[in-house]
């Protein structure tokens, strides 16, 4: 329907901001041939961030900006991705793993690195090698940081705290260490 109006010679529109619509690479090749198909078009602003037009649809619409005969200058393509066409948050999820070297030797890991459960007694805990970034507390990092908009869940058993954190934080048993205690940390108790 987008496509049939931009195509009609009476369609005045100059600025069409479709930001997170979930375009996909074909939405694109129909509003390339549909901007094409209209030499009259007054359209000079195509801002089509957060959405995901893939190799083809840019180049069809990068080769408009630069037709002189058009008139589409401004084509906005910002932050584009096949993740950006999953519904809601889902689009910024991670699949995140535990780092094994920053592991307390209380927690036990598995599932390739997706669980981890604590040891109740001293003569379970896990043989680990003394390492700078380990922590003493009951606690763990992921193997790789979050970076910009980012969504994770977690499933828990007992009484879990979640926390993100930056990796400057410390690994002592004082306050320093603790997720949640510091300036360096925010946590959530479940």
């Amino acid at each position: 329907m987008l496509a049939g109006g931009l195509q009609s010679p009476h369609c005045r529109l100059e600025i069409l901001k479709l930001l997170g619509c979930q375009v996909t690479e074909k939405g694109c090749s129909f509003l390339a041939s549909a901007l094409k198909s209209n030499t009259a078009s007054t359209l000079k602003l195509l801002d089509l961030s957060y959405n995901h037009p893939g190799v083809n649809g840019k180049a069809e619409l990068n080769a408009i900006v630069e037709d002189p005969n058009m008139s589409l200058k401004t084509l906005c393509l910002d932050h584009d991705g096949a993740h950006r066409l999953k519904a809601g948050l889902k689009k910024y999820g991670d699949d995140l793993k535990l780092d094994e070297s920053t592991a307390s030797k209380r927690l036990v890991l598995s599932d390739g690195g997706r669980k981890a459960k604590t040891v109740q007694l001293v003569n379970e805990k896990v043989q680990r090698p003394e390492s700078p970034v380990r922590f003493k507390r009951t606690q763990v990092f992921c193997e790789k940081g979050l970076n910009g908009l980012c969504y994770w869940e977690v499933e828990c058993e007992g009484e879990v705290g979640i926390a993100v954190a930056y990796r400057a934080v410390g690994r002592r048993w004082d306050r320093s260490g603790g997720l949640g205690c510091n300036d360096k940390s925010w946590s959530l108790l479940c």
